[in-house]
């Protein structure tokens, strides 16, 4: 972004990023993620990047085993005149299917650092999954793979 913003000054390194982000929103695909999630107490899986190396969004969980969504973005200026969104979903595995039963969701305007949701309650038994997403500016929502917790 600097050698952008150096080489085209401040409006033509708005353009670029505009256009780079539109190109990594439309090829993020979340990561593979595992079936199980992990232990209680840190990232559980899922995340992926788009506009380079500087967002990310995550599936983590407490100590307790509940369940949130952080939002990482390590380059403000890249973050730059956009409104991010990004939430936590769980869904129950009952009589009529999978049924979304808690999504915690989180807003901020162009920040730089880490970002949480609430938290939505997990059985830690398989009868209910999760999922991180993330959104900015008018973009759609993209999602991680259903976790298993």
């Amino acid at each position: 972004m600097k050698r952008t913003v150096a080489r085209f000054g401040r409006a033509g390194a708005l353009t670029a990023l505009a256009m780079g982000m539109t190109g990594a929103l439309l090829g993020a695909v979340p990561s593979a993620a595992s079936a199980t999630a992990a232990a209680c107490g840190g990232q559980v899986g899922g995340g992926w990047l788009s506009g380079g190396n500087w967002i990310s969004v995550a599936l983590r969980s407490t100590s307790s085993c509940t369940m949130y969504a952080r939002l990482t973005i390590t380059d403000g200026t890249a973050a730059c005149c956009f409104n991010y969104g990004w939430r936590v979903e769980r869904q129950v595995n009952g009589t009529y299917g999978w049924q979304t039963t808690h999504t915690k969701n989180s807003s901020s305007y162009a920040f730089e650092g880490t970002k949480d949701t609430a938290t939505v309650p997990n059985s830690t038994v398989d009868d209910d999954r999760f999922r991180a997403c993330s959104n900015f500016g008018t973009s759609t929502w993209r999602c991680t793979p259903w976790i298993l917790a």
